[in-house]
């Protein structure tokens, strides 16, 4: 299941990249739509957008990046530490890359309400989100009553969704953009997740520690 969602999302993502230069069709929706945005949203609900996508921030991220991995190391879940930072800062760091090998530019938008630097392609708060409330999501779930498993998942779904679509109202991003940062995000996130999880098997099998000793 795991790597068919990275294979249907890596799928996605390479048919997006394939068709946002300025002449493909999906370039001229994206155009479309923002354009659609300007003229149709009313200016209350813009100015609600420019607060949720803070969430998304890559500020906000990082203190979330280091309060959680503090939470985890007080606990003693060292290794689940390292995955979790790792997800997030290699997501950063994977999301530069793709927008300098892409280079695209950034929609006209209202710089009064919304300022956003760098290249468009793609979407460095909608991976971000997704991967930072996913783990968190993933983490939590691990600990909390059953009963609360499913507030979790929706509750960082929604965050990650809202501040994903947020950039779009905010005409910071194309439509197109967001669309390909939720797909890297999850190439990323489901491959994170599959790595702690494979680990924390291996880890639990009897012998596994012994093991490790005698080939050190």
């Amino acid at each position: 299941m795991s790597f068919a969602i990275i294979v249907g999302a890596a799928a996605l993502f390479a048919a997006i990249a394939d068709e946002i230069g300025a002449g493909e069709t999906l370039g001229r929706l994206d155009q479309a739509f923002a354009d659609g945005i300007a003229s149709a949203v009313p200016i209350g609900v813009i100015r609600a957008f420019a607060l949720v996508t803070h969430l998304g921030d890559a500020w906000v991220l990082a203190a979330w990046c280091v309060l959680g991995a503090a939470i985890l190391i007080a606990r003693r879940r060292f290794a689940l530490a390292i995955g979790f930072t790792l997800a997030i800062v290699d997501n950063g760091l994977l999301n530069s890359i793709i927008k300098h090998i892409f280079e695209r530019v950034r929609p006209v938008h209202d710089q009064s309400i919304a300022t956003a630097t760098g290249w468009s392609f793609p979407s460095g708060h909608s991976s971000g989100s997704l991967v930072t409330y996913g783990i968190i999501a993933y983490v939590l779930v691990r600990v909390v009553p059953d009963g609360w498993r499913l507030p979790v998942i929706v509750a960082a779904t929604l965050i990650a969704v809202t501040t994903a679509s947020s950039r779009v109202f905010l005409r910071v991003h194309f439509a197109s953009d967001v669309l390909a940062g939720f797909a890297l995000g999850t190439i990323w996130l489901v491959a994170c997740i599959l790595s702690i999880e494979m680990a924390r098997r291996y880890w639990s099998r009897p012998g596994a520690a012994a093991r490790s000793r005698h080939q050190s």
